[in-house]
């Protein structure tokens, strides 16, 4: 079954993203890049402009 991850979520949780596309190898479909923080997400959701790794 693939896999659309969603970064934002994963970062709220506290995880590593990578974390998941290793563990289910193949399955990573598609990406869902937000900005998604327990603080909120009133900050830049352009990718490199913010402290999101």
């Amino acid at each position: 079954m693939p896999l659309q991850l969603d970064i934002g979520w994963v970062n709220y949780a506290a995880k590593d993203p990578i974390y998941f596309i290793k563990k289910y190898p193949n399955r990573t479909l598609a990406t869902h890049i937000k900005v998604r923080t327990i603080e909120g997400s009133n900050m830049s959701t352009i990718i490199g402009e913010n402290n999101i790794d």
